[in-house]
């Protein structure tokens, strides 16, 4: 018992030294033979580094003419074509994709307004899918625009939380909008591209099925 005891405690003291056994693949250890191993697995030729979605993605550079509001959407991957696949004429004005089944990070929505600023318009129109992520992320995003004062008139967000994959479950928090996320979409860039300001959205009528909480615009 005392040597395993010993045997332990020394491993403890290698491990917090930084003097890992060759059993542990300590990274500054690595050798090329497992970058060998794993081209064999992968059956190919492989390329080291991470890619990443970028931070944003703008239709385009400058604003369309008679153009004032910018339709912006984003979320995480996983729901393509959502969102960059909605990005274009009678579409969205700019993208914010996320990670893998991860919301977007409020900088980035940040900066995609930014540069929208920057390319002409005077007000931005968010649409949110009802993800907690989405909502944190595009909340503390319209906050920051805000306080910065980026847009002359400010943005509005629009919360879409229909979802038919969850109709009628018992405890279900609430749609999640990935269904009819196309059609508001569509709508709010027809009103952009008509030349309308601000949209104003009608008061939400609070509805009540299947024992989850909905909002509906009419």
């Amino acid at each position: 018992m005392d040597r395993e005891k010993q045997t332990s405690t020394s491993l403890q003291w290698r491990l917090w030294l930084g003097e890992a056994p060759p059993l542990f693949h300590h990274p500054r250890r690595r050798r090329p033979r497992h970058r060998r191993r794993v081209r064999a697995r992968c059956g190919g030729p492989t390329r080291d580094g991470r890619r990443y979605p970028p931070p944003y993605l703008l239709r385009s550079s400058s604003r369309p003419p008679g153009e004032t509001v910018a339709v912006v959407s984003g979320g995480g991957g996983g729901h393509e074509p959502f969102p960059g696949g909605y990005l274009g004429a009678g579409g969205l004005a700019a993208a914010v994709p996320g990670a893998l089944f991860t919301s977007p990070p409020a900088a980035a929505v940040t900066a995609a307004t930014a540069a929208l600023a920057s390319a002409g318009y005077t007000s931005a129109l968010y649409l949110v899918l009802n993800y907690t992520g989405d909502r944190l992320s595009f909340g503390r995003a319209a906050a920051a625009v805000r306080r910065r004062r980026l847009l002359p008139g400010g943005t509005a967000t629009v919360v879409v939380a229909d979802d038919v994959a969850l109709a009628g479950m018992e405890g279900a928090g609430g749609g999640r909008g990935i269904a009819g996320a196309v059609f508001v979409v569509k709508v709010a860039a027809a009103v952009a591209a008509g030349g309308g300001g601000s949209p104003r959205w009608p008061p939400p009528r609070r509805r009540r099925r299947g024992g989850s909480t909905r909002w509906a615009w009419r």
